[in-house]
């Protein structure tokens, strides 16, 4: 944040009345879980205070990094097949090796970064925040 001052006197104390404090996700499933909750919840929140849902310009949509996601990994794992499968198969040809691992490493890093818990979401690496004291 660049105006901290504006923000925690102007916003939080004179047009909110209370604290607004931002805590980082854990990063863990019960901790993605939960903000994956809370943000659908605040998506709801606007919609019943407005009276229409949040203008997708601003506001993410939680399917929409899985599928994004699912583009890179598509990407990334075809990536490292066209390498392989465009190699010329000789016998003696270590280059044809050398691709094949580096195929299974790139495969084996995308499923180890992906990992439980990691499909994405709609919420960012920080937790959705929440009026209110610690």
């Amino acid at each position: 944040m660049t105006f901290t001052r504006s923000y925690w006197h102007d916003l939080c104390g004179d047009i909110l009345g209370k604290e607004l404090h931002h805590s980082p996700s854990l990063h863990n499933e019960k901790s993605i879980s939960n903000d994956h909750e809370d943000y659908a919840n605040t998506l709801n929140l606007y919609k019943a205070e407005f009276g229409y849902s949040p203008p997708n310009e601003y506001w993410g949509r939680l399917t929409g990094n899985n599928r994004s996601l699912a583009k890179v990994v598509a990407l990334t794992l075809s990536s490292s097949l066209l390498l392989t499968a465009c190699t010329q198969i000789n016998g003696d040809d270590i280059e044809f090796y050398v691709k094949c691992a580096i195929g299974v490493y790139v495969i084996y890093k995308v499923f180890k970064w992906l990992g439980p818990g990691k499909g994405g979401g709609g919420c960012s690496s920080s937790s959705c925040s929440s009026c209110g004291g610690d």
